[in-house]
């Protein structure tokens, strides 16, 4: 059951990739939309309709974020300068730690 939600105009969206393990994970979430919040919408449809309850994100504010749909730190992991991308800028981005996150009923 993979799926794509995108929203009308393109600006945003999410994939939803079911490892087959009762993992269903929400990936490669993006919102360049200028609307706040409608990427985190697109993860509460992602997970109404596709049941995803796993994801993974770098830093506090996506980890905040997804807190407040019910996902909660499974494990978080120092940033890995050996696994960034060679044009990673640590001048804006500095070095967030890594989290993956599960789906907990009864936010």
């Amino acid at each position: 059951m993979d799926a794509l939600l995108v929203a009308e105009d393109g600006k945003a969206g999410i994939a939803v990739k079911n490892h087959g393990n009762r993992v269903i994970e929400g990936t490669a979430l993006f919102n360049v939309s200028g609307i706040n919040g409608l990427g985190l919408a697109l993860l509460q449809q992602a997970v109404e309709d596709f049941g995803v309850n796993y994801v993974e994100c770098f830093g506090e504010t996506l980890r905040a974020k997804y807190e407040t749909l019910g996902f909660r730190v499974q494990e978080s992991f120092k940033f890995d300068k050996s696994l960034a991308p060679q044009d990673w800028d640590y001048e804006n981005l500095d070095e967030p730690k890594y989290h993956t996150m599960v789906l907990r009923k009864g936010k």
